[in-house]
Formats: structure tokens, sequence, C-alpha cells
């Protein structure tokens, strides 16, 4: 089985914004888990026996997607993360974003559920399924996923920091907040390797007439 998930780009300009935090903290705080993944928007995560028509389908909805706008407000702290124990800075999204990022999803996870490894999904939400609500287990369960539809905070991560670093790091970082205007380009799957995102392929959407 292999570990992959889908993702939305980013465009240019903001990529290079989300990179600059995310150096400001590793001269900080040195390595911390995400800090070195590629700036993104996680759709859907899982377990497959096959990533080729996985690679099939993310083409074939980017085909059918127009590219979303995307508006940065500020910092958002999931505090204790449940799924890796730090506390995770993400660059927020406005409100307003989150209904077509939320059908974008809605689409991946029909088209992908279907294609997962369930047992071996499931398994890798098992350090985590203590500290799942309710929803979010059924969510796992149903779509392997424990984040999704309105339960879902699209974001873009900047690392998940150990407690250890974290006061020293927020205050350096609070007042880099990112607040930008930008878009998402693209649909990309990754593979993770060593739980290090590889890109396996990405395909452009559509762009707003």
């Amino acid at each position: 089985m292999t570990a992959a998930f889908i993702a939305l780009a980013l465009d240019a300009g903001t990529t290079q914004a989300v990179l600059a935090r995310k150096a400001a903290l590793r001269e900080l705080s040195g390595r911390q888990k995400y800090l070195d993944d590629p700036p993104h928007i996680t759709l859907y995560l899982a377990e497959f026996p096959d990533l080729q028509p996985v690679a099939t389908a993310v083409a074939e909805v980017a085909a059918a997607t127009v590219q979303p706008q995307l508006h940065f407000r500020g910092w958002h702290v999931f505090m204790a993360d449940a799924l890796v124990g730090g506390n995770t800075l993400v660059c927020d999204l406005e409100a307003a974003d989150r209904a077509p990022l939320e059908r974008i999803q809605a689409e991946v996870i029909q088209r992908l559920s279907p294609m997962r490894d369930r047992t071996t999904t499931r398994d890798a939400l098992a350090h985590a399924w203590p500290s799942l609500t309710p929803a979010r287990r059924l969510s796992s369960e149903t779509t392997g996923f424990p984040f999704t539809g309105d339960d879902w905070h699209p974001h873009v991560t900047i690392a998940s920091i150990r407690t250890d670093d974290w006061a020293r790091s927020w205050a350096a970082l609070e007042p880099q907040a990112l607040r930008l205007s930008g878009h998402a380009p693209e649909l990309v799957l990754y593979r993770l390797d060593d739980d290090l995102p590889c890109r396996f392929g990405a395909w452009p959407m559509r762009r707003s007439s």
C-alpha cells in the first residue's frame, strides 16, 4: 500500500510567502514536523493499492474544476494537534473561501475514497482515534479521512511545532501573519515516503472565465 494525499497547489507569490515563513521558523527553532513539506492545502489523504488510477481520477477532477481564489487572513493554531501532538501553525483563509474549497474536496473524495484500502487507511489513524470526535470517526469510517465538509478547516501549514519550541517560535512569527490574495492553479498528488511528500503528478485546473 502507498500513503498519498491530494492537495491544492498555491500560486508562485503565495508559495514564496509561505516558504519565507517556513525558513524563518527553521532558522529560529530547527526542524519541525511538516516544516519541509511544500506549501499546499490538503484535500484528502489515504492508503492506496495503486496510484495510477488515483492519478487518472485527479486529472479528470482538475480538468473539470475552476481554479479557486484564496484570501489569507492571518494565523490559526491547532493547539495540541490530535494527529501529531505539537502546536500546528497554519495560514488561515477567509470564511468566504470555504464553500468553493469544500466543493472541490467533496468531488475529490467522491472519486478517490472508493479506491482506498480501507484497512490500512483506518490503521493509519489508530494513534489519533481516541482524540477524534464522533463526527470525525464517522468521516474516517465512511471516507477514510477525518476532516470533511463543514468540519474541514482548509489551511496552509507552516509546521507542527514542538511544545518546548512553541513560545519563542510564536513570539517571532506572530507579527508575520500571512495576509494576501492568491489562487490555487493545480491539483497535486503526493506520495508519502517516510512521511515526506514526493510529487507524483500535478494537473492544472481551469481558469475562471
